[in-house]
């Protein structure tokens, strides 16, 4: 049968586990910066809120600066090097403060309000923000244990029992996942209070700077090399 283009059959392939649902997304913060424990202590109920109390995360995009060089009277586009924009994450301010106690915290260590200094060296003022796509499909299988549970999706290991012995599902299938390295928070937004919002809940935005980021199919492409790579080939 000759291939139809306009076949409702061939776009409900292309959406296959019922396409990609924004709502499916899990973010972790890993970071040296300690809240009164030890690091190890810290991020396990650190990461725990955050699973629940991010609300909007994003996937980054891309940009590369364009230099213009004139040659013979034309503008010749010359492509330069990425920029990197901030991203930002949303999150519901639970009574304890969890979150927003932790990014002032943060942010306090990188430059204190009365002393005007560092309480650490720069590089254990970094982090990693990781923002991970999974599918809207569950995977299938149970399991017996605390490994691949919630355990798993916060940055927890085996190391935490409470879970084992009781049969969970599998947590769904990781499409992709994206690292904001060297990250730390630029801004901790303002959070309005109104006597008129009653049925409403409190939010607010943290925006991170970074180094660069990276997903978790990034490979090193040789630079200068004779042939093909990566599906370009050189003359």
């Amino acid at each position: 049968m000759a291939y139809n283009p306009f076949a409702i059959e061939g776009f409900k392939y292309r959406l296959v586990q019922g396409g990609v649902r924004p709502a499916y997304f899990v973010v972790n913060i890993n970071t040296q910066v300690t809240y009164g424990g030890a690091v190890s202590d810290d991020l396990l109920p650190f990461n725990s809120h955050m699973f629940y109390l991010c609300r909007a995360a994003q996937l980054p995009g891309v940009d590369l600066d364009n230099v213009k060089v004139h040659f013979q009277g034309r503008e010749v586009n010359i492509p330069g090097s990425k920029r990197y924009a901030p991203v930002t994450l949303r999150f519901l301010n639970d009574p304890q403060f969890s979150v927003r106690k932790r990014m002032e915290t943060w942010v306090q260590r990188i430059n204190n309000t009365d002393l005007n200094v560092r309480a650490q060296a720069t590089d254990g003022l970094l982090g990693t923000v990781t923002v991970t796509q999974y599918s809207a499909e569950q995977q299938g299988g149970l399991i017996a244990s605390a490994a691949g549970t919630l355990l798993d999706l916060i940055g927890g290991t085996t190391a935490a029992k409470a879970l084992n012995g009781v049969k969970q599902f599998l947590p769904p299938k990781k499409l992709r996942e994206y690292k904001f390295i060297g990250a730390y928070p630029r801004s901790i937004a303002a959070i309005d209070l109104n006597q008129d919002a009653g049925d409403t809940f409190e939010e607010f935005d943290v925006t991170f700077e970074y180094q660069y980021w990276k997903t978790s199919e990034d490979q090193l492409i040789g630079v200068g090399g004779i042939g093909r790579t990566e599906g370009f080939t050189r003359e």
